[in-house]
């Protein structure tokens, strides 16, 4: 919020001291009441728009801010790899597992079936959350699906991480 001094345009706020036509008023004199009195417009400040979607400037005199939409087509191949950044995060606790399958055989080391379908959950979430991102028609659709998160199954509790 700030006070918009009708004639000069100029913005003050509330504890900020100031000098008004050759009166300097403190912090303390910086109040409400003060700026309502010398006939300035308290403007409320509208919600921010989200800056990883849009190129933001503002607010305005009004309280508004005005906005640009990124690049699309950046914002998904960004996205994108985000959410397979996580899933590579997730499936490394458990990747011991496949290696130690890998130079053992598989009679020796047998990969626990509850860290198998933990890895295909991922597999499977990332793959659909990936399509969703690719078949975002703009970028406000992008927005709620990216603000949404992508669901995954949690890692199993009997599963053994390094």
């Amino acid at each position: 919020m700030f006070y918009l001094d009708p004639q000069t345009n100029k913005r003050y706020r509330v504890g900020t001291p100031f000098t008004y036509n050759g009166t300097q008023y403190t912090k303390y004199g910086a109040n409400h009441d003060k700026f309502i009195e010398l006939g300035f417009t308290q403007v409320v400040v509208g919600q921010r728009p989200d800056g990883r979607f849009y190129i933001v400037s503002g607010p305005d005199s009004t309280g508004q801010y005005n906005s640009t939409p990124r690049d699309l087509a950046e914002l998904k191949t960004n996205f994108i790899r985000e959410v397979k950044t996580t899933a590579f995060n997730l499936l490394k606790a458990t990747d011991w597992y496949i290696v130690r399958q890998q130079e053992l055989g598989y009679s020796e080391a047998p990969v626990p079936a509850s860290v198998t379908a933990f890895r295909a959950s991922i597999r499977s979430s990332v793959d659909a959350h990936c399509l969703a991102i690719n078949a975002a028609a703009d970028v406000p659709a992008l927005k709620v699906l990216v603000d949404a998160g992508f669901a995954y199954t949690e890692q199993p509790d009997d599963v053994t991480t390094y």
